[in-house]
């Protein structure tokens, strides 16, 4: 079954499906189930308003969630229903594929028809089964994961990403949020422009960079590099996987690590921090270099505007 609409027909189709449409913003707009039998990918698309996907077995489900532009607009279902005019959705099932998409018709016009008091918030809430790979894009609003288990790219302009209690491959990219991961396994590569990088009782192998904010890791294990360019790095680390690389163009780092394992290290900054035994190499205020209990797993720890303590 395909279902396409634009928005200037979403009042009609609300009465027939399932979840009829609410006036209170905190209720969905519309609410749309498909069967979730031979579903693999997810694709979700809008351009200010907030995207969530959450596993759980049956059917799937679409929320379509909407508020004024500015978030603090309560908008009456005559308000909405005459903005929707000028926004087009499509919420399809195609084979595979389930898609929704939430666009602005006539962009050109916007200035004139003044989108900044005008215009709408859209949001998606979307469950589906855990193994489903999907790809969700907002240019302003915040992403959640939940509860998924397989391979997932998301991207936000300006929102916030939150991962949580989820596994398998995941790319997080966002111009200016904050990123924070709980409970994770697997391969994460996630960036941020401006933000924090949060992530909690995670493994596998993770890539982690900010321009500007800053790293904390807690309870993780595995292969880490993690970098910011003007902000602090706190890692503690519970096991080491094939390397561990932390650094920072204008902070300090601070790490707690094994040191039981065998270990090529490499650590500098204003100044170098560390105790241990069983060490082969140079140590100076400003750098560490050698090899920890007969070498092995490279360890790289650098920051050119502060100091590095581990342990």
């Amino acid at each position: 079954m395909k279902t396409k609409q634009t928005l200037l027909m979403l009042a009609l189709v609300c009465a027939s499906v399932t979840g009829v449409c609410a006036q209170d913003n905190e209720k969905p707009y519309l609410t749309k189930n498909f069967s979730s039998a031979g579903l693999t990918n997810v694709v979700v698309q809008t351009s200010g308003g907030n995207v969530s996907v959450s596993g759980q077995p049956g059917e799937a489900r679409i929320e379509v969630y909407i508020r004024g532009n500015n978030w603090k607009d309560q908008l009456s279902r005559t308000d909405v229903e005459e903005r929707l005019r000028n926004y087009e959705i499509t919420i399809d099932k195609n084979a595979n594929t389930l898609t929704a998409t939430a666009r602005p018709l006539n962009s050109s016009n916007w200035k004139k028809w003044n989108w900044e008091e005008n215009g709408l918030s859209i949001s998606f809430r979307i469950y589906v089964p855990a193994s489903v790979d999907t790809k969700l894009q907002t240019s302003g609003g915040n992403i959640k994961l939940n509860g998924m288990s397989s391979d997932q790219k998301v991207t936000t302009s300006g929102g916030n990403i939150n991962i949580n209690a989820s596994k398998g491959n995941i790319e997080a990219r966002t111009s200016g949020g904050n990123i924070d991961v709980e409970r994770f396994t697997g391969g994460l590569v996630a960036s941020t422009s401006g933000g924090n990088v949060k992530v909690e009782e995670a493994g596998g192998t993770l890539k982690l960079t900010t321009s500007g904010g800053n790293i904390r890791l807690t309870q993780v294990r595995g292969s880490v590099e993690a970098r910011t360019s003007g902000g602090n790095v706190t890692a503690d680390i519970v096991s080491l996987g094939k390397y561990l690389t932390l650094g920072t163009s204008g902070g300090s780092i601070n790490v707690k690590m094994p040191l039981d394992q065998g270990m090529d290290l490499d650590l500098a900054g204003d100044r170098v921090s560390i105790s241990m035994q069983n060490f082969k190499g140079t140590i100076e205020d400003d750098r560490v270099k050698g090899q920890l209990n007969g070498g092995g797993i490279p360890v790289r720890i650098a920051t050119s505007g502060g100091n590095v303590r581990v342990n």
